[in-house]
């Protein structure tokens, strides 16, 4: 499909940074070069050639209805807590339902192992971040050829890596 394709994705990104500029003020913006400027200039208009402007917005509005339909999906789980209501295709989240001989876990600690235990094995690359003063990891969904049920899966594997860090 042609959404699947590398330089979609590529392009995806960037539009997502420029809906970031116009709609986020406070989002703090590195100065960029005039020639990187140009090229992402470049970018946004030949991924909007690409597809036509009609299908490059019904993509990011896909991506922008899976984001919210994969925030359900982490409220719904007992085993993670939505941390914020996501922003652009953000999803913040923590694995919470992890306990020790019934003893709590230190759950920062937990969260930061997890991400790079993740990554390590190749299970899924999460971003991390503190969110009112707690570890959370973090989905940027950019690709609109995942489905829910990727998206399930993915939450499956977390949090039985999760009940095996403990």
């Amino acid at each position: 499909c042609v959404a699947c394709s590398l330089p979609f994705l590529f392009f995806c990104i960037s539009l997502l940074f420029l809906f970031a500029v116009i709609h986020c003020p406070r989002v703090l913006l590195l100065r960029y070069s005039s020639a990187a400027s140009y090229g992402y200039k470049r970018q946004v208009f030949m991924t909007r050639q690409h597809v036509g402007p009609k299908a490059l917005g019904d993509m990011y509005d896909h991506l922008l209805a899976q984001t919210q339909q994969v925030a359900d999906m982490v409220r719904a789980h007992e085993e993670f807590e939505l941390l914020a209501e996501p922003a652009l295709s953000t999803v913040l989240f923590r694995a919470t339902n992890v306990r020790t001989n019934n003893a709590p876990t230190d759950l920062d600690e937990l969260n930061k192992a997890l991400r790079l235990e993740a990554l390590t094995r190749g299970i899924a690359v999460l971003g991390e971040t503190i969110v009112d003063g707690k570890t959370a990891l973090k989905f940027t969904i950019l690709n609109p050829c995942l489905t829910t049920a990727d998206f399930e899966s993915l939450l499956l594997k977390i949090n039985t890596l999760a009940v095996e860090l403990v």
